[in-house]
């Protein structure tokens, strides 16, 4: 029996590739029961990826770092007796997560009205590209097609290069958090009234959300948002990202006393004293000059010695890391996000647990994500299917 706040909750995990498998994940490390169905035979992401052995066996790096701690269901509903499988699961469930293209689920028979008459009380979240209602509600969508339409694409990069998509699929997974903080909420009303629930989340509108001060200026104040490369968004030209001897460090001086401490901690005091970088306004105009005095300064050591420097003076800065220097780093160990989870056969994995912490703990995976249909005999029995009908299910390609 599962631990944490919600534990008792079933959830019914319709969904592949990204965000919507994050949304069940985050929700089945606070404790719910996650039956995730799939195809017989596993969703597309179990073989994509790095090679090796884990993807070999159907738990590709990118699909395992989601899939960690569900029930394995293999099942076909586009079949009569997969759909009655798959209404007998809704019955007794609490939530229903799917990111199938809008329209889909209603074809199989499992439209808002029907799943409402088959569980009152049901939380029903559909995720999507670009949400059950709107002129692009039907179109199917992957991260980067969300990046480009919704105008993420065309402020990432500088001006001689852009756009340029951000690099690891942040929408889908600003997604699946976002689908489960809706879900949490879902549950909240249906405590408060006992009725169904209908949650519609697009992907389009999360990457809009990922950019609401700029979206803002857009609206409110008639800016047109544009690349910047690494100028931040206040602009200010003592933050960015500067050489050094042997990287790169970012900073961020926004504040007029931050950039007295940044002055002050890297011996320019002249900088305060010049009357082209006098006051905010002037080092604003004066930018371009104010950057190339920094540079000259940074470039005299090394980035990890003005990380010290700087963070010592309470100045915002950090050195460049790649993912590998990152994941290495002692705060990362410290924070106990990602645990490493052996096998019972084969090599352990590294996977990620929830990115907070809980009276002091951070939950995480206990086992590595089971094989395609590892739990399909078990999930059956529990709906009272004999093994000889569970034998049939398996030779008609019903079950898996």
């Amino acid at each position: 029996m599962s631990s944490g706040p919600l534990s008792g909750l079933r959830i019914i995990d319709l969904t592949q590739v990204f965000a919507g498998p994050y949304c069940t994940y985050l929700l089945g490390l606070l404790g719910a029961e996650v039956i995730k169905v799939e195809l017989p035979g596993g969703e597309w992401s179990r073989t994509q990826g790095p090679p090796g052995p884990a993807r070999d066996a159907g738990l590709a790096a990118g699909f395992a770092a989601q899939a960690a701690g569900k029930r394995m269901l293999g099942l076909d509903i586009r079949t009569p007796a997969g759909a009655a499988i798959l209404r007998d699961l809704l019955r007794g469930a609490d939530v229903f997560v799917e990111n199938l293209t809008p329209g889909t689920l209603s074809r199989l028979g499992f439209d808002q009205r029907a799943l409402q008459v088959l569980n009152p009380r049901l939380v029903f979240a559909s995720i999507s590209g670009f949400g059950q209602v709107g002129p692009f509600a039907p179109w199917p969508a992957f991260d980067h097609i969300i990046q480009a339409t919704s105008g993420l694409m065309s402020v990432t990069g500088t001006k001689d290069a852009a756009p340029l998509r951000v690099g690891p699929p942040v929408v889908d997974y600003a997604t699946g958090a976002y689908a489960a903080f809706a879900v949490m909420a879902a549950l909240a009303q249906r405590a408060a009234d006992g009725g169904f629930q209908r949650v519609d989340l697009s992907m389009w509108d999360c990457a809009q959300a990922l950019m609401s001060s700029a979206i803002s200026a857009h609206l409110n104040a008639g800016v047109t948002p544009r690349p910047e490369g690494n100028i931040p968004a206040s602009g200010s030209p003592s933050s960015g990202v500067f050489d050094t001897a042997d990287g790169k460090l970012a900073l961020a001086a926004n504040f007029e006393p931050q950039y007295r401490r940044l002055c002050a901690a890297i011996e320019r005091e002249d900088l305060l004293t010049d009357p082209r970088f006098a006051d905010r306004a002037s080092r604003l105009t004066q930018a371009d000059a104010l950057r190339l005095e920094l540079a000259a300064t940074f470039a005299a050591k090394s980035a990890a010695a003005w990380e010290a420097v700087l963070m010592a003076a309470d100045v915002p800065a950090g050195r460049v890391r790649t993912i590998p220097e990152a994941v290495a780093d002692p705060h990362t160990a410290a924070r106990g996000v990602w645990r490493e989870v052996a096998a019972g056969q084969g090599p352990a994995m590294t996977l990620p647990g929830l990115p907070f912490r809980l009276n002091g703990s951070a939950p995480g995976p206990t086992a590595l994500p089971a094989v395609a249909g590892a739990d399909t005999d078990a999930v059956l029995l529990t709906l009272g299917r004999t093994e000889a009908e569970i034998v049939a299910l398996k030779r008609d390609g019903i079950v898996a």
